[in-house]
């Protein structure tokens, strides 16, 4: 279970903050996610001492998690995470959701999107498989 963040480009790899690199790994244990992006002020190197860490979670369709609806997945999330001192936001979405989200909202501006775009990659399943 490797947490890394990537630069903008996603090519080269630096350490992460030892509360984003604990929540990213309690994060993969809860829910196994295909990827996690970290945006928002962390991601973009502004934030201050009590930011909040802005996470998108993308889930496999075949989680069992995915038939719960996105409050509930981040309930649970809270419920289960203990002893971090940072506030955490999450967007935690199946791929399938994650995918009618940017073709519904083509042309538009669209918040995934941006995250996308402008987050950090700080977890890929498929990235830990090659290793």
């Amino acid at each position: 279970m490797n947490c890394f963040l990537r630069d903008q480009n996603m090519k080269a790899s630096t350490k992460i903050s030892i509360s984003v690199e604990d929540i990213c790994k309690e994060i993969q244990r809860l829910f196994q996610p295909r990827k996690i992006v970290m945006f928002g002020s962390r991601a973009q190197g502004n934030f201050h001492r009590d930011s909040d860490i802005d996470l998108l979670v993308i889930l496999n369709d075949f989680s069992p998690f995915a038939k719960l609806k996105r409050y509930e997945r981040f309930e649970y999330l809270l419920k289960n995470l203990h002893g971090f001192d940072h506030g955490i936001d999450a967007l935690i979405l199946t791929q399938s959701e994650l995918d009618k989200n940017l073709s519904e909202n083509e042309g538009e501006w669209n918040l995934i999107l941006e995250i996308l775009e402008s987050g950090i990659l700080i977890y890929d399943q498929n990235e830990e498989k090659e290793n």
